[in-house]
């Protein structure tokens, strides 16, 4: 299998105890960071991917969560990214709790022994995405604030 992955030390571990309950070295490619040297690249990327990784211990709101299930690509993310306001867990994705090296590990062994599967989870996460317009953003966003209004 080959795995390309920006680099995160809790990645980093998560396909080493990978590695170590397959008993099988993985191909592994790490990157600082993925800077798309041209429109469009990014995506290219994405839809290439059998499973997004996002393991982030803090982030606001992963926009590019959002972006790999519109692209059809189920995500593995931490609960401190949005990822439970986007993915159900195990139809879109999971979201595991940050520094959990082992839930991560989990899953990727899930998603490794399961490749077939991520296919129709990459199609949930591709409907779903398709529900997120402006025009819902906005009617949640003036009903939300209606309510506080009064």
């Amino acid at each position: 299998a080959k795995v390309l992955h920006v680099s995160q030390p809790a990645i980093s571990l998560a396909i080493k105890r990978l590695e170590e309950r397959l008993g099988t070295a993985l191909v592994v490619r790490t990157r600082k960071r993925i800077a798309p040297s041209r429109e469009g690249e990014l995506l290219e990327r994405m839809r290439r991917a059998d499973l997004f990784v996002f393991p982030s211990l803090a982030e606001g709101f992963g926009l590019v969560i959002g972006e790999a299930m519109a692209a059809g690509v189920p995500v593995l993310t931490t609960q401190n990214t949005g990822g439970p306001e986007l993915i159900t867990d195990g139809q879109e994705g999971w979201s595991v709790a940050a520094h959990s090296v082992e839930a991560l590990a989990e899953r990727l062994e899930w998603a490794y022994a399961n490749r077939d599967s991520l296919y129709e989870m990459g199609t949930r996460a591709r409907r779903r995405a398709e529900q997120w317009t402006w025009a819902d953003y906005r009617r949640k966003l003036v009903a939300e604030l209606s309510s506080h209004i009064g």
